[in-house]
């Protein structure tokens, strides 16, 4: 009987003394970034040896791959968002686009007839970088679109190294002790630890941009789609102002002047104005000539635009 009670009551203690220590210990999905920064910082106090170069170096490599499977998550998190976004966002384009007419433009509640010729320029300067944003913003829409539609093959082909790799990886139980000196031995493990985290992270990123693929790309043309109808747009809007502008000359007033007789007071600096006025008006030809160009080149563009967009319309 009192066997018995001395062995239950040494049962008790070890039980005690093992649930104290393992309220010490963390599992190794808790390892954490300020742990593995503490290591190092410990570490890096202990010298210079190559030993504890090669300590330090893998624990920087685990803190790393932490960090990328920090990254990894978000970008998991990120496509599980858009898959959920995705279709909101495509509507509210599509009823966008339903609003519009042939009539459309950039330009309201002002008739660019009664515009003077700076207003015309600033209003010419505004829609100009208009244009240049929304042509920057549809480029890289194709490059989005011919990027992620070409990416199954490699993706598949990454799923598959991770498959591989884990078979690599040593089949251990690893367990953190927050309270444990740094070794090389712990390092070790907590690199594998820490890689086995990332595979499984990038596994799930990898698939998550699967799942989320055809709601993504199918927003993407969408948005490939309203672009190419603003590009449009717009060089319409530029059309019109310029047309406006060419018939709006500033120098008529003074051009009127040209008749006055030779005795007329102020004469000789009418006719110094005159000069001015001749020379801007070569410089202003030459402007006019430049816009036209541009505006050629602008159709051309757009024309190129069309037939590129086209490829993306499936």
């Amino acid at each position: 009987m009192t066997f018995r009670r001395f062995s239950h009551t040494l049962l008790q203690l070890f039980t005690a003394t093992l649930l104290l220590l393992l309220s010490s210990i963390l599992v190794a999905d808790e390892l954490s970034q300020a742990l593995l920064e503490s290591r190092i910082q410990a570490i890096q106090k202990r010298g210079n040896s190559a030993e504890i170069a090669t300590t330090l170096g893998i624990y920087q490599e685990a803190l790393s791959r932490l960090r990328e499977t920090e990254a990894q998550n978000q970008s998991a998190a990120g496509y599980d968002k858009a898959l959920e976004s995705s279709p909101q966002r495509q509507a509210e384009i599509r009823a966008r686009l339903d609003t519009l007419d042939e009539n459309a433009s950039t330009i309201t509640g002002i008739s660019i007839e009664d515009l003077s010729w700076q207003e015309l320029e600033i209003k010419i300067n505004e829609v100009r970088t208009q244009l240049t944003e929304t042509t920057a913003s549809l480029d890289s829409l194709l490059r989005q679109i011919a990027s992620e539609e070409s990416s199954g093959s490699s993706i598949q082909a990454r799923l598959e190294e991770i498959d591989q790799r884990e078979t690599e990886l040593p089949n251990i139980i690893v367990v953190v002790n927050p309270k444990a000196k740094p070794s090389q031995v712990e390092a070790s493990q907590w690199l594998v630890a820490v890689e086995r985290q990332l595979l499984v992270a990038e596994r799930l990123a990898l698939n998550a941009r699967l799942h989320s693929q055809p709601a993504r790309l199918s927003l993407q043309k969408t948005e490939l789609e309203e672009a190419n109808v603003m590009i449009g747009i717009l060089q319409n809007d530029l059309a019109s102002l310029e047309t406006v502008m060419k018939g709006k000359d500033p120098f008529n007033k003074v051009m009127s002047l040209v008749q006055l007789p030779v005795d007329t007071p102020g004469y000789a600096l009418v006719q110094t104005v005159v000069g001015i006025n001749d020379r801007l008006a070569e410089q202003r030809a030459v402007l006019l000539e430049k816009l036209n160009s541009n505006t050629t080149h602008r159709d051309e563009l757009k024309s190129s635009l069309v037939k590129l967009t086209g490829q993306y319309a499936a």
